[in-house]
């Protein structure tokens, strides 16, 4: 994972859309995500990987279908204990913010494809399926 200076990160802050900024220094999500690390237990060194990781996605530094897998590569963890913690971040992290993020991330979602006018979209072009958003929990 790359390293990024606090005049880097400042900079990128800076830029991101109101909602974002607001999220990004509340309390809440800094509960969320401390509830989330306690509950799978990595509160150590992995722990401030995964913040480093949900920090990247909300600044628009690491693409929320790219988590899940940083996950595993770059904390560390075990597939079944990312795939909690990749649910649990998206369903009270990013969730909330989806739209800001979408945005950020230029992230076409199928509501805002089928808005589009009849003469705008191809006959032979689908709506893509419910799978390619990334912020929806995975059922068991």
């Amino acid at each position: 994972m790359p390293e990024y200076t606090r005049e880097q990160l400042t900079k990128l802050y800076k830029k991101l859309p109101d909602e974002l900024k607001e999220w990004t220094s509340s309390e809440e999500i800094n509960e969320f995500i401390y509830q989330v690390l306690e509950k799978n237990d990595v509160l150590d060194d992995m722990g401030n990987i995964i913040c480093d990781l949900v920090r990247n996605v909300l600044y628009g530094l690491l693409p929320p279908e790219e988590f899940h897998d940083s996950l595993i590569k770059e904390a560390g963890l075990e597939q079944e204990i990312a795939k909690k913690i990749d649910q649990e971040i998206n369903r009270f992290v990013f969730f909330p913010v989806k739209q800001s993020l979408a945005s950020l991330y230029k992230i076409e979602t199928t509501t805002e494809k089928a808005k589009l006018e009849p003469t705008q979209m191809k006959a032979s072009e689908p709506i893509e399926s419910v799978k390619s958003d990334s912020y929806l929990e995975h059922i068991e």
